[in-house]
């Protein structure tokens, strides 16, 4: 599409969308020094350390969860009702 160009109806999972081209911006390598397109004020590496630490993170609580949820299975005693369940 071109600047000015106006999409025909597109379905996606945010449900009807109509685009139009408001500016093309040219394709462009960034370095780990450049700012973010939509953040100026952060860079590239920033972006980066941001999300290795949020992934570290996740990591570390879904360790722990899976560690409390063993813990918690070890030392209590389950019944189930069968007769409660829909089946």
């Amino acid at each position: 599409m071109k600047v000015g160009d106006i999409s025909a109806v597109i379905e996606n999972e945010a449900g009807l969308q109509v685009v139009r081209v408001n500016e093309v911006l040219p394709q462009k390598m960034l370095t780990l020094t450049d700012p973010l397109p939509n953040n100026p004020n952060a860079t590239v590496q920033d972006y980066i350390k941001y999300v290795l630490a949020t992934k570290k993170q996740q990591d570390i609580l879904g360790k722990i969860q899976t560690e409390l949820h063993d813990l918690l299975r070890k030392s209590s005693d389950v019944k189930i009702f069968t007769e409660n369940l829909a089946f």
